[in-house]
């Protein structure tokens, strides 16, 4: 078994990729290029311990943080229309053009000016070749035709055609996830990338066709991923310490939370419900209780924060950022050897082991390491 294509949409760093795949593959390529991503894509497709998790997506797997359906202003500009489009729901057409994908004010129709977009979908399809007989045997339903000379699908009405050399049995995969307005939650699943184009009720790809299909992903040792958080003990946290600063953001943050008054708007109707349910209390307990009844963003103290805060980073074009420990494997990596030799320069009586670093940092940096090892030596 084998993946020979793999398409990607609006997930992570990639807005669209169509990647085909030769028999090995080795993904080189500079800090946060995607390669981590496409990995992460693999295994949101194919890997079952995905299947596990609540949800196996959250805000920050959206291309620019991007999940929610972008709606049109109420009176445009006159002269000017306006239309929300999605690159997944472009995905679709073989013919779209990259060009003509997201945001478009100047060139829509004008019928559509007015009406609101489709809320952007993760979009990761994997074509698997290679099939073995068990494969064949269990996925017969929904098997395809892939030509390997070409990269394409055979879609020639020609049965006879699938006897040729080049073209091999194959089998679509498709993971969609999205922003489900009504649950308030981020839904994934797969299926069976034909029945998606077949039927009004796609087969979903389960966890027991995965047993048949499966991806494992080891993913190396991620020390940074409490490198740039609050946490005690983390690095960021001892450089602090070590630079004898002491922020005072936590009573300016708690205080912020506790002045932010959730859902007050009265056309709401939330607010509404609270005093109704505060009239019925009042019937039981005295009157000065449950005075104004309110809601909160949180309850949070000074250990949830330390636990929360984190640092958000915009390695992109753009201003878009997200949480370090979303970044690539090797950003942050040099990320945590960056906060290493910056409490090495504060805290001169201290050593670091760094156990089997070509794992961890790519070619190029090892020699700018080397180099600096060498020049703080002699």
């Amino acid at each position: 078994m084998k993946i020979s294509r793999l398409k990607i949409t609006n997930f992570r760093g990639i807005k669209s990729a169509d990647l085909l795949f030769p028999d090995h593959v080795v993904l080189i390529g500079d800090n946060n290029t995607g390669k981590s991503t496409v990995l992460e894509a693999i295994d949101l497709v194919l890997g079952p311990d995905r299947l596990s998790r609540r949800s196996p997506i959250d805000e920050h797997d959206f291309y620019i943080g991007r999940y929610l359906p972008i709606e049109p202003p109420v009176n445009p500009p006159e002269g000017m229309t306006y239309v929300a489009t999605t690159e997944a729901a472009e995905d679709n057409s073989d013919d779209a053009d990259d060009d003509d994908a997201g945001l478009d004010t100047e060139t829509a129709t004008e019928d559509q000016t007015g009406e609101e977009s489709d809320a952007p979908q993760i979009r990761i399809e994997a074509t698997i070749t290679d099939l073995s007989d068990e494969q064949r045997a269990h996925f017969k339903d929904y098997i395809e035709w892939w030509n390997t000379e070409d990269g394409s699908f055979y879609m020639s009405a020609s049965i006879e055609g699938v006897d040729a050399d080049a073209v091999v049995e194959a089998l679509r995969v498709a993971f969609i996830g999205e922003y489900a307005v009504d649950e308030d939650d981020f839904e994934g699943r797969t299926y069976f990338a034909r029945s998606l184009e077949e039927s009004d009720n796609p087969q979903q790809f389960s966890r027991r066709d995965k047993q048949y299909c499966g991806f494992l992903y080891l993913r190396s040792l991620r020390t940074g991923r409490r490198a740039l958080s609050l946490e005690h003990g983390s690095l960021l946290d001892i450089i602090l310490r070590l630079k004898e600063i002491r922020p005072q953001m936590w009573e300016t943050t708690i205080s912020g939370l506790a002045a932010f008054d959730v859902a007050s708007d009265p056309e709401l109707g939330i607010s509404g419900v609270l005093e109704s349910i505060n009239t019925a209390l009042n019937k039981y307990v005295p009157k000065e209780w449950g005075v104004e009844p309110h809601l909160r963003v949180s309850a949070l103290t000074r250990d949830h924060l330390r636990n929360v805060i984190t640092a958000f980073i915009a390695t992109g074009e753009g201003s878009h950022a997200a949480p370090y420990y979303r970044q690539g494997t090797g950003t942050i990596n040099m990320l945590v050897l960056a906060m290493l030799s910056q409490i090495a320069e504060d805290k001169q009586n201290v050593i670091f082991a760094m156990e089997e670093p070509e794992t961890a940092i790519p070619p190029y940096a090892q020699k700018r390491i080397v180099h600096e090892l060498r020049k703080l030596s002699a």
